[in-house]
C-alpha cells in the first residue's frame, strides 16, 4: 500500500499534535499539512490534494461541515473522515449528507482511528 497522505484539520494545538504523532508513528500514513479552520482546510485541500482528511466539525468560522460541503462541491472523490467530541446526531448526520465517509468519536483508540484512515482511503463507508 502506498503511504496515505493526510489533511489534518483541528483547532486545538494540543489535539492536533496528538494525533499527528499517533498518525505519523504508522509506517503508511503521513500528516502533508494542517488546518485550524474551516476556510484553511478547504486552501490546503486544494494546494495539497490529500488522500484523506481528517476533520473536526466544530472549527471557528466555516465550520467543519460547510467545509466538508466546499470541498466535496468542487472535488466529489474527496475522502473526509470526522472526527468529534460531540455525538450530536444532527451535527454527524449532517456531515456525513455534506460528503463525509464517516464519523469517529474522539476516544477512539489510536487503532481505530487507522483502521479508520485505511477504510476511508479504500473507499470502504463505516458509520
Amino acid at each position: 500500500m502506498n503511504c496515505i497522505r493526510i489533511l489534518l484539520v483541528e483547532d486545538h494545538f494540543l489535539a492536533r499534535q496528538a494525533l499527528g504523532a499517533v498518525l505519523n508513528l504508522h509506517d503508511g500514513m503521513k500528516i502533508i499539512c494542517t488546518a485550524e479552520n474551516g476556510a484553511d482546510a478547504v486552501n490546503r485541500y486544494f494546494e495539497h490534494y490529500p488522500d484523506v482528511v481528517i476533520m473536526d466539525l466544530r472549527l471557528p468560522g466555516m465550520t467543519g461541515i460547510e467545509a466538508i460541503r466546499a470541498i466535496r462541491q468542487r472535488d466529489p472523490g474527496a475522502r473526509i473522515l470526522v472526527l468529534s467530541n460531540y455525538e450530536v446526531s444532527g451535527d454527524i448526520d449532517r456531515a456525513l449528507q455534506a460528503g463525509a465517509t464517516a464519523h469517529l468519536p474522539k476516544d477512539t483508540s489510536g487503532a481505530e482511528l487507522i483502521q479508520a484512515v485505511q477504510a476511508a482511503y479504500c473507499g470502504t463507508c463505516i458509520h
